[in-house]
């Protein structure tokens, strides 16, 4: 986290949300418990399903936790865990339809992201733009992924919420989907 306020800014956007949505890299490398006050449903996007058991998601209380594994390969059983096996539409749709989800909260990694922008499937965007990060050239990480390599279609936003902090070296900023633009 780049301060304690943009981990307290993460929490509260985790507040409103039915099911908050990350995929396996960054689970694994941010060593993420998903937990919220209210108990969203826990969902992890991976190719394969092949999660660490040891890792804290699987002895932190919070919301159910539920794997959708995108490739071929048979997912494994993990005790406690829903297994769900397609594509991200489909399981969109399984929330939507046989979990009550209406507000999902996907906090990364860029692959995800980009899929989500694909299928125009963002309505709000919410960044914390921290300038030690911010310039790297062409190498620079992006929201959705992979510099350079464009969406293949524009999705136009409009800031909703713009905060610079100086005194953290940044700004946090949020966007809301403008499906009336142009």
């Amino acid at each position: 986290w780049t301060s304690p306020e943009d981990l307290h800014r993460l929490r509260h956007l985790r507040e409103s949300a039915d099911a908050i949505l990350v995929g396996r890299g960054t689970l694994e490398n941010d060593r993420m418990t998903m937990t919220a006050p209210q108990n969203p449903l826990r969902c992890i996007a991976s190719r394969t399903g092949d999660l660490n058991p040891s890792h804290p998601i699987f002895s932190t209380p919070g919301g159910p936790i539920h794997l959708l594994v995108t490739g071929d390969t048979p997912p494994p059983e993990i005790p406690g865990v829903t297994i769900h096996q397609g594509d991200l539409t489909d399981f969109l749709t399984t929330l939507a339809d046989h979990h009550g989800v209406r507000r999902l909260h996907c906090e990364g990694g860029g692959q995800l992201i980009r899929t989500l922008a694909e299928l125009d499937l963002i309505d709000e965007f919410h960044l914390t733009i921290a300038g030690h990060t911010l310039f790297g050239g062409t190498g620079a990480p992006t929201a959705t992924g992979i510099a350079g390599d464009f969406l293949t279609a524009s999705r136009h936003f409009r800031i909703s919420h713009f905060d610079p902090r100086p005194d953290l070296g940044g700004c946090f900023a949020s966007y809301l989907r403008d499906r009336d633009w142009g």
